[in-house]
């Protein structure tokens, strides 16, 4: 599963999955048009915060042979990318994802 060159890798995978399935219920949202309304922009932050939070479960459950990698450092720039998009799209639960997956960055560093 993945390289494991993360302290603490079954508690990253945990915190980085949360808020992953976070970002993924947002983009089903935005695609149902209740984040931003059924539009050209919330299919957009659809697409945003789903590729986000596959991205993250890909690199936490993916296989050895997945191009995406599961190190803290990787694990920390998605967390802080999280934060933005789901800043930006979904608002303080995207917010609260993307510091989960931040913090699941800064804990496979320690």
């Amino acid at each position: 599963m993945g390289n494991d060159r993360v302290a603490h890798a079954g508690l990253v995978r945990l915190l980085a999955a949360v808020g992953a399935i976070i970002l993924i219920i947002l983009a089903i949202l935005a695609f149902m048009g209740v984040v931003r309304g059924f539009n050209l922009m919330g299919i957009i932050n659809g697409i945003l915060l789903l590729l986000v939070g596959l991205v993250i479960l890909i690199s936490c459950f993916g296989s050895y042979k997945s191009d995406i990698p599961f190190n803290a450092v990787f694990i920390l720039i998605m967390g802080i990318v999280a934060i933005i998009i789901g800043w930006l799209c979904g608002g303080i639960f995207g917010l609260i994802a993307g510091i989960i997956v931040l913090v699941a960055g800064i804990i496979g560093l320690l």
